[in-house]
């Protein structure tokens, strides 16, 4: 299997992926959900690595309504960003949902 090379994230992607946790975490918190600093750390890896395989469009998960990033990071997180399974994200740069 091919690995990522970490590096290849610039510093605008590395932003956008520490914010779109960051909205995550608080999205969790309403609804009496925590998530710690393992559980950010291990979304923040697969994120990384999923973008890194198969980019995303930062900007528009980042902004997505909540029910789409919810969706789109618990379904990198189980794949462990395309590691164990392909899933494809609705904020996929390939994926034309939402965008009409």
């Amino acid at each position: 299997m091919h690995l990522p090379k970490w590096e290849k994230l610039t510093q605008e992607e590395q932003n956008l992926i520490h914010l779109i946790v960051d909205r995550a975490k608080i999205i969790s918190s309403r609804s009496g959900t925590t998530i710690d600093k393992a559980q950010k750390t291990s979304l923040l890896m697969d994120l990384c690595f999923h973008h890194l395989k198969s980019p995303l469009d930062l900007d528009r998960l980042l902004m997505a309504p909540e029910f789409d990033l919810l969706h789109d990071l618990h379904g990198i997180h189980t794949s462990r960003g395309g590691l164990f399974w392909e899933f494809k994200p609705r904020c996929s740069l390939e994926s034309s949902y939402g965008n009409h």
